[in-house]
């Protein structure tokens, strides 16, 4: 796992994070052993970020968290593991209205590329509200064509995703360099965790490149609509 600079803070912080909402039980049913297994496996190779909300799970999601590095300073891992929580936002309208078509989200696990149009979440999943109308239909077709722009480079959806993240910026036509920027996955369970650090260290194939900049310029442009 690499490091890089939390911007000005003065640590060094992996740049695969372990975004913590679906350990909540946000995402339906959870056992919180899956998710202090799938944590575990998340930071013994390294990963040292945690992103955490108090809303996750009315708090279920801090006190997994909680528990498992205390269990992990009993047993002697001395690792210094930073956790950003978050309270909860100001009054509005969230999620955005399903039926916005400037909507152009790929979030809440588009991206690992195994849901379909007709993929049905079960009662009590956040996403079965959040992919109402035909918002997961649209999503599903944007994460095809990224399935098929990539199906040369050997990379999975979700590595790609990662890479995109990661990947050098620029801005305003200046070069910024990407090392304060963190991936996070959300991981729910021990064994689908395992492949998801590789791409910290995995060099991108040369014809990803260029893809990577074509989505970053299509996702400046859905922020403008959005705007």
């Amino acid at each position: 796992m690499k490091n890089r600079p939390f911007g000005k803070h003065g640590f060094d912080c992996s740049e695969i994070g372990f975004a913590a909402w679906a350990i909540g039980g946000g995402w339906g049913a959870q056992a919180d052993t899956d998710s202090i297994a799938a944590l575990n496996r998340a930071l013994d190779p390294g990963c040292n970020f945690i992103d955490t909300a108090a809303g996750y799970g009315n708090g279920r999601s801090e006190k997994l968290i909680a528990q498992v590095l205390r269990e992990r300073a009993a047993a002697g891992k001395t690792d210094k593991v930073f956790v950003a929580t978050k309270t909860p936002p100001s009054p509005g309208i969230w999620p955005p209205s399903p039926y916005c078509k400037a909507d152009g989200r790929f979030d809440e696990g588009v991206l690992t590329g195994k849901f379909k149009a007709d993929t049905q979440f079960p009662s009590g999943d956040f996403r079965s509200s959040f992919f109402a109308g035909d918002r997961l239909g649209r999503a599903v077709q944007r994460a095809e064509a990224i399935r098929e722009d990539i199906s040369s480079t050997g990379f999975t959806m979700a590595q790609a995703s990662l890479k995109f993240l990661l990947a050098p910026l620029r801005l305003n036509g200046h070069p910024r360099h990407p090392q304060y920027r963190t991936g996070r996955g959300k991981l729910r369970h021990k064994r689908p965790a395992r492949p998801r650090p590789r791409p910290s260290g995995k060099t991108p194939p040369p014809q990803l490149a260029p893809r990577l900049l074509v989505w970053r310029q299509v996702i400046r442009r859905i922020l403008k609509l959005n705007s």
